[in-house]
């Protein structure tokens, strides 16, 4: 049976492997990594002033490149107990600060100044927006935000490249920080919460017109 090839639109290993995972039950999809075309070194400008518009932004520009539909996805971190306009708040600029790219060491000594200038301790959720593009018009877009976790200044040990903050974000229902946690502890957790069956739901939709090639334009 002939599948439909699809990009997974991003450079970041972590990020591919969930998005890969995002895939995986579709038997009419193969996912393709950028790293199978020799596209492993793009780097798709992030300058959109939404996270929303970021995502479509990566997903279109990913199947521009790579002459294929594209999955793609960008979060913007939020710190509910600071107000929407504190110097503080990341937003979509999680991993740029005053107009530099921050490497994985980096971004987690610039959060643990944060977390560090307000006490120790921040609430914080992710604001995460997927995209599913046909090509630079068609497609689908879903947005919604995380459980809250807590950032801490003291870092576990154990490492996920490319999402640095796994390492300070602990979830005292757990008892453990993010990267600490295994698949199937993290889907007990969220399989309870109502916006990841809506996702899911999304999710199963696009990749329906995508395959009959209904996708309604942005």
């Amino acid at each position: 049976m002939s599948t439909l090839a699809v990009l997974v639109g991003t450079c970041n290993p972590s990020k591919s492997k969930e998005l890969i995972d995002m895939l995986l039950p579709f038997s009419e999809i193969t996912p393709v990594t950028p790293w199978e075309i020799g596209k492993e070194n793009v780097d798709i400008r992030e300058n959109e002033e939404s996270i929303r518009g970021n995502a479509i932004a990566k997903a279109t520009a990913w199947a521009h490149i790579a002459h294929m539909p594209a999955l793609a996805e960008d979060s913007g971190l939020l710190f509910p107990e600071l107000p929407a306009d504190h110097p503080d708040q990341p937003g979509q600029y999680v991993r740029r600060y005053h107009g530099k790219r921050l490497s994985d060491d980096e971004m987690l000594t610039h959060y643990i100044d944060i977390v560090r200038r307000h006490g120790g301790e921040l609430t914080a959720c992710w604001i995460n927006c997927w995209c599913v593009a046909a090509d630079d018009i068609h497609g689908t877009v879903y947005e919604n935000r995380s459980r809250s976790f807590v950032l801490r200044t003291t870092a576990c040990t154990k490492r996920h490249p490319g999402w640095p903050l796994d390492s300070i974000s602990y979830f005292p229902e757990a008892g453990k920080y993010l990267v600490e946690m295994g698949h199937n502890e993290l889907n007990c957790m969220e399989e309870q919460e109502e916006r990841k069956e809506n996702r899911k739901a999304w999710f199963r939709q696009s990749l329906a017109l995508l395959i009959d090639d209904k996708l309604p334009a942005f």
